[in-house]
């Protein structure tokens, strides 16, 4: 009887603990989708749809259709790997769209330029080295509260892209990274005409392989 007793208070907390482990990925993963455009310079409708898309996976983790350690993939490819990569670089194409520039400045080489750079990281081209000192010149530490579903505030200290970039920042940054493409090879502004780093799609695919 006692051993019956003490088989099922373990059976018990083990569920409690994951019912726990469910319920805090679960809040993690949203958490992740609302503070991305405090992060990152995002167009609203991709905001949305990136956001909708963790909140499909973080509702399948607290239902238990999902390990929850899973969730550590997604959380991790908003700070690491293709995801974040898309990421900076729209954010660069945005920000870029937003500001005063002569009327010579050529943008759209200022987006491949881009591109082909982060496409250069995603591929294995561009050293690690290279990609940290952009990212270390794209971003800073901020501090960013967002309310769970219970209603605490969680202010977390994370890394988002500089939105008051200025021209000469973001200009010293395209010339690292011009470098950095010219050191692997990457003819400049050659770049397959169906090449694209979307964030979306790059989410996406890390999902479809969980």
């Amino acid at each position: 009887m006692l051993l019956l007793s003490a088989t099922a208070i373990l059976a018990f907390l083990g569920w409690r603990s994951l019912c726990t482990a469910r319920w805090g990925m679960s809040e993690c993963l949203q958490w992740q989708g609302m503070s991305l455009s405090d992060r990152f310079i995002i167009q609203d409708q991709k905001n949305k749809e990136l956001t909708a898309m963790i909140d499909e996976f973080a509702q399948k983790i607290a239902a238990g259709s999902v390990s929850p350690q899973r969730g550590f993939a997604v959380l991790r490819a908003f700070y690491k790997g293709p995801v974040v990569l898309a990421l900076l670089h729209s954010s660069i194409v945005n920000h870029i769209y937003s500001l005063e520039f002569s009327e010579n400045t050529d943008l759209q080489s200022i987006e491949k330029t881009s591109l082909q750079f982060f496409l250069g990281v995603k591929s294995g081209k561009i050293p690690a080295a290279d990609e940290e000192i952009v990212q270390e010149m794209l971003m800073e530490e901020k501090v960013c509260e967002t309310t769970t579903s219970i209603g605490f505030i969680v202010p977390e200290q994370i890394k988002t892209f500089k939105k008051k970039i200025g021209l000469k920042d973001l200009f010293d940054c395209l010339a690292k990274m011009n470098q950095a493409n010219n050191a692997a090879g990457l003819v400049a502004g050659i770049i397959d005409g169906e090449a694209t780093l979307d964030p979306i799609v790059e989410l996406r695919t890390v999902l479809q392989k969980l």
